[in-house]
Formats: C-alpha cells, sequence, structure tokens
C-alpha cells in the first residue's frame, strides 16, 4: 500500500478544504450569539449573569480584549462539546460494527 495514512489524509487534504467554512461557521455562530442579547439581559438576575450579558457590559466598558479571551473560552468549550459528540459517535459506530450480525453466532454464546 503506498500514499498517506488515513490521519495524514484527513488533515492533509480534507480539513484544509474545510477549514474556511469552519472558521465562517464559527464566525456566524459568534455574530449571532453576540446579537441575541434581549433574552439574556432579561433572564439574568442581580446574582447571576449569563456570557452574552458579561460580554456586552465588557465591551461596553472598553474592555474588548477581556470580552475576546471570554468569547475565546466559550467557542473552546463548545469545540470540546463538539469533539466529545463526534468520539462518542465514532465509538459507537465501531462497537455496532464489530457485534456479529448473524443470528447463529449469537446462538453459539
Amino acid at each position: 500500500m503506498h500514499g498517506a495514512s488515513r490521519l495524514r489524509a484527513v488533515v492533509g487534504v480534507v480539513l484544509r478544504l474545510i477549514l474556511p467554512s469552519l472558521l465562517a461557521g464559527w464566525l456566524i455562530c459568534g455574530v449571532v450569539m453576540a446579537g441575541e442579547l434581549a433574552v439574556p439581559v432579561l433572564l439574568s438576575g442581580p446574582g447571576s449573569q449569563t456570557v452574552p450579558v458579561v460580554l456586552l457590559q465588557l465591551t461596553e466598558s472598553g474592555r474588548s480584549s477581556e470580552a475576546a479571551a471570554v468569547f475565546t473560552i466559550m467557542l473552546a468549550a463548545m469545540a470540546a462539546v463538539l469533539l466529545l459528540a463526534l468520539g462518542l459517535r465514532a465509538l459507537g459506530t465501531r462497537m455496532l460494527r464489530s457485534r456479529p450480525t448473524h443470528p447463529s453466532a449469537v446462538e453459539g454464546d
């Protein structure tokens, strides 16, 4: 067998092709999340604050670098949840494929 490994092919070809779309998607999500402030402002009480409200307060007070850091942490947390979900999905698919499908194989156990 010649050529690159599957991991190298995914990183070198597929990831390069979808990276602009991923970045555009993250940007669109960020703009939508930053623009939807009506409900979080109404729901946040004096003792609790939602992330959009904190971002709004940081931006209005002129601390945009801190707002960018909070937003980056929020995006990283969302990416971690996405990667966990994809990993669990791949694990479930692998487990389903490894199960015997022939009825006689199940009866023999």
